[in-house]
């Protein structure tokens, strides 16, 4: 739908969302770095650099100065993003004879982002600074998280065919649509999902098996907030994704 005429409307958030014909593919070009030890074949504490050069990255913007409502795809020049990450996965079976079957772990991820803004967008900016406000030249990355956290914690018994886990995942404040004129910038603000999920095997081979899953324990909200210079961040829409429950069984020939 990027790259084409179509124009699509959401009844729901009211939102429209059209296409860009002219768009052009964006080209990437990875450097990492690792560095992993790992512990009785199972538990492992790494770290790892990244650097990603981004060659006309697309970004979602808003459409036009009048219509905040209308977004669209464009590209841009070039970006880069660069940051670390580390990770940790523990078996706890070496504190306690009751802990044997149960593991921790998880990342921790940090990167910084940055492009040039071409001049349309740089002096649109510049047009509408308000008292006090200094525009540079870079800013962020459309769609470029600061941060994400994951953690877990499972336990898995092999012989019976248990497997009981619960995990959860934060991104950090991320630049969601390119403001335009007067419009500001939009950004995701942090949402924080907690998921737990229970399966059982049994039978011939295992080859039954039922799993109970429940999604967003905590009852968080999806939040998306315009963010202006030296004014209160201003909701644009909140919402709530409620728990889910869900069962299901397999079988499998």
């Amino acid at each position: 739908k990027e790259k084409s005429l179509a124009q699509i409307a959401d009844p729901i958030t009211g939102i429209n969302f059209i296409g860009n014909i002219d768009l052009l593919q964006t080209e990437i070009s990875n450097y990492d770095i690792r560095f992993e030890k790992y512990f009785n074949n199972v538990d492992i504490v790494s770290l790892s650099g990244f650097y990603k050069d981004f060659t006309n990255p697309i970004e979602i913007s808003a459409y036009g100065p009048a219509t905040p409502n209308d977004y669209t795809p464009r590209n841009v020049d070039n970006a880069i993003v660069y940051g670390f990450e580390f990770e940790v996965r523990k078996k706890l079976d070496s504190l306690a004879k009751v802990f044997t079957n149960f593991s921790v772990g998880g990342n921790f991820t940090y990167s910084f982002s940055e492009l040039t803004m071409n001049q349309v967008e740089y002096d649109s900016r510049v047009q509408n600074e308000r008292v006090g406000e200094t525009t540079n030249r870079e800013r962020k990355l459309q769609g470029q998280s600061p941060y994400i956290i994951n953690a877990f914690i499972n336990y898995k018994n092999v012989e019976k065919g248990i497997n009981v886990n619960l995990n959860y995942n934060v991104q950090g404040k991320t630049l969601a649509v390119i403001g335009i004129g007067r419009i500001p910038d939009l950004y995701d603000l942090p949402f924080h999902s907690l998921g737990f999920k229970a399966s059982k095997k049994f039978g011939l081979d295992n080859r039954h098996g039922i799993s109970f899953k429940i999604t967003n324990l905590l009852d968080s909200k999806r939040e998306r907030a315009y963010d202006s210079y030296q004014a209160e961040e201003v909701l644009f829409y909140s919402y709530r994704e409620n728990r889910t429950f869900s069962f299901s069984y397999t079988f499998n020939l």
